[in-house]
This record gives C-alpha cells, structure tokens and sequence, in this order.
C-alpha cells in the first residue's frame, strides 16, 4: 500500500494509512499535540507532484482532531535513502532538516517508511534545538534490514 500511494499516486490511500497511524497514537496526550512531516526534497516533490509525509500528516492531524504545521524545512538537497547502508544514512541526513519556527512542546513527526531511526533522529534534533520538549514519530511501515 505504501508503495502504491508514494510511488503510483494512489493518493485515497493516505486516508486510510493516516487512520491507521492514528490508532496507534495514544489518545491520552492528543490535547497538546502538534503534527508534522519528514519534508521531501523540493526536487523530489516536484518529480512525484506531492510530499507523501506532508499529506499523511495532515490526514493523521485531522483524524486526531489536532493542529498540524510545516515545524521543518529540508535545507540541504541529499541523496535518497533507500539503498544506502546504515551509517552512511546517518552521514546523509546530518544537519539536513532545520525547525522553520520555535517548535511546540510536544510534536508528532509523521514519516511513510522507517528504516534505521537516521530520518527521525534528525527530525527530532531539529525539533528540540527548536524548543520541543518530546518529539513522537509514528510511521506507516518498517523496513526490516
């Protein structure tokens, strides 16, 4: 399904993957949750005509009935992740997203795959140099390595 929705733009999928990752939020600490996305590349949303992370989280945000923002920018241009070995997916992301305002204090990154933790890390060490004091990331798939 993954696939499906990122690679051939079957976007009702996000839909119903949002709802699933929304399930799997716990709804005790909605109240004072933010949503955000891992942000594609420019040149990759241009290519593919969307940012599959930024319409997850919106679906997610409106599921939970909670506010969702662009907190990050991708401000360097790397190369894709899939493919890459674990510590050079580390090495790739290093000092790639940057928090485009002071960040809430607990946010919800929202991603399509995790694979190694190298995307949400990053994130996450963005959002806190930014103020957050918890970061959460939910996904909708796994890889295993």
């Amino acid at each position: 399904m993954v696939h499906r929705y990122k690679y051939q733009g079957e976007f009702a999928l996000a839909d119903v993957l949002a709802h699933l990752v929304a399930e799997a939020v716990d709804q005790t600490w909605t109240g004072s949750l933010s949503v955000t996305w891992v942000p594609a590349s420019r040149a990759r949303a241009r290519q593919r005509g969307f940012d599959p992370a930024m319409m997850l989280a919106e679906a997610v945000a409106s599921s939970l009935e909670v506010p969702c923002a662009q907190l990050l920018e991708k401000r360097r241009e790397t190369p894709p992740q899939m493919g890459l070995e674990t510590r050079l997916r580390r090495t790739n992301l290093e000092g790639a997203f940057v928090a485009r305002t002071i960040a809430p204090t607990r946010c919800l990154v929202v991603d399509d795959v995790y694979t190694t933790g190298a995307t949400a890390s990053e994130a996450a060490r963005a959002l806190k140099a930014a103020g957050a004091q918890q970061v959460f990331v939910a996904t909708v798939a796994r890889t295993l390595l």
